[in-house]
């Protein structure tokens, strides 16, 4: 939580909950996302409790490989950023250290 403590405000956080929370609600509404289940379910002649539970299955399933794959992405990222610090001799991984760096007396923004 110090993250989040130290790098977002409480605007920040709720503007970005809010922003997250519109997201999936557009993105469960994408036909592509509910039409197969439909299909299937009228094919095979579900209830409406089985046509749910296989609706469950599938979303959670969605929802813990897109978690999976976020974090491995997110992994290997923070990885190389960490390689490319110890490689510039630098072992800060404050995000404001890296925007300007002293070069010849004069502030460049990296």
């Amino acid at each position: 939580m110090n993250f989040f403590s130290s790098h977002l405000n409480t605007g920040s956080a709720a503007l970005l909950v809010g922003a997250v929370l519109l997201v999936g609600i557009l993105h469960t509404i994408v036909p592509d996302h509910w039409v197969p289940i439909t299909l299937i379910a009228r094919q095979r002649g579900w209830t409406r409790g089985q046509t749910a539970r296989a609706a469950l299955l599938a979303g959670t399933g969605h929802v813990v490989t897109t978690l999976i794959l976020a974090g491995i992405v997110w992994l290997a990222g923070w990885r190389r950023r960490r390689s490319k610090v110890r490689s510039l001799g630098r072992y800060d991984f404050e995000p404001r250290a890296r925007c300007v760096r002293a070069m010849d007396s004069h502030l460049v923004l990296v």
